[in-house]
């Protein structure tokens, strides 16, 4: 455990000390995932489908605030429905708005959340992101996960738009708008995954700010748990089938990410807790102080400055 713990250290000074160099690399590597996932499920406009478009974009990204990536990724998106038919442009862009206006313009921080959604349902694993998101993003992760899952639908409503378009023979015009209504917007499938989104990320993200030993693991094993019996209930209440296998490996996947990066955030020792109580004229303050976990040598190097550091007081 020592030597995990240690490599941990060394990886975090590391990124800390040339965190300059690192995190626009990182960044790029994520915007450019990014883009990319947005041509697979949105690459019908020749334009912003070249990589080298991509790499550009995801190059002025990386070294830009995250409002600029939603923007531009919406405008991606937007294009690229474009291309199909100018009515699929528009209900894009009706979206787009009312998803930038209600949230993300607001707390562009978490616009992590929603590309997160949209790149596991690339990979067909959408219910991986719930789970990950309580321990990144928190309850604050809910609305922008919901519109990763709005907009992997529309993308499928596009596709087959696109399809229809393409294979129509008679000449007569496609309603797209009509579909828009019909197919998308009362489409159960998305209804249920954005109710178990909402349901597991808030609830879990809730336990997850608790103070009581293990609330971390517990939300993420609540998380799980929350994923399967939202999928069940709600594809009763629904009355859509609830797709339980994708929801308990994805939920699994992601409870394993999940720990993974709340141990690279820290562990703790909950057998170390402290409780302290102090007042000032005013207040009386209980304070629960729960130390983070150090390597046996650390924890012999803290002792010893202790003891030197009372004997010096005695000496005083």
């Amino acid at each position: 455990m020592d030597t995990v713990i240690e490599v941990k250290n060394t990886i975090r000074e590391f990124l800390r000390k040339y965190d300059e160099i690192v995190n626009p690399i990182i960044r790029f590597v994520c915007c450019l995932i990014i883009f990319l996932c947005i041509n697979s499920l949105f690459g019908y406009s020749d334009l912003v489908s070249k990589f080298s478009v991509v790499f550009l974009l995801a190059v002025i990204s990386a070294l830009l605030p995250d409002g600029f990536l939603v923007f531009v990724s919406g405008l991606v998106i937007a294009m690229s429905c474009v291309a199909c038919s100018m009515e699929l442009g528009a209900a894009y862009l009706v979206l787009f708005v009312v998803m930038y206006c209600v949230y993300i313009r607001f707390f562009p921080e978490y616009s992590y959340a929603m590309f997160l959604t949209i790149f596991c349902c690339v990979i067909h694993m959408p219910y991986i992101a719930p789970i990950v998101l309580i321990v990144t993003a928190g309850m604050a992760g809910a609305i922008p996960g919901a519109f990763g899952m709005i907009t992997y639908y529309f993308s499928l409503y596009v596709a087959k738009m696109n399809d229809l378009i393409a294979h129509n023979t008679t000449g007569e015009k496609v309603d797209v708008l009509s579909g828009f209504v019909s197919d998308f917007l009362k489409n159960k499938e998305m209804l249920l995954g954005i109710v178990i989104f909402v349901v597991v990320i808030l609830a879990a993200g809730l336990i997850y700010k608790l103070s009581f030993n293990y609330s971390w693991y517990v939300a993420i094993g609540a998380g799980v748990v929350l994923s399967i019996i939202t999928a069940l209930f709600g594809g009763l209440v629904i009355k859509v089938d609830a797709p339980v296998v994708k929801v308990l490996i994805g939920s699994i996947l992601g409870a394993l990410i999940a720990l993974l990066i709340q141990f690279c955030k820290d562990i703790i020792d909950y057998s170390r807790t402290e409780h302290v109580q102090y007042e000032d004229d005013d207040y009386y303050y209980y304070v629960k102080a729960v130390p983070k976990v150090k390597t046996r040598e650390a924890l012999k190097s803290e002792k010893l400055e202790i003891k030197r550091k009372e004997q010096e007081d005695a000496e005083e």
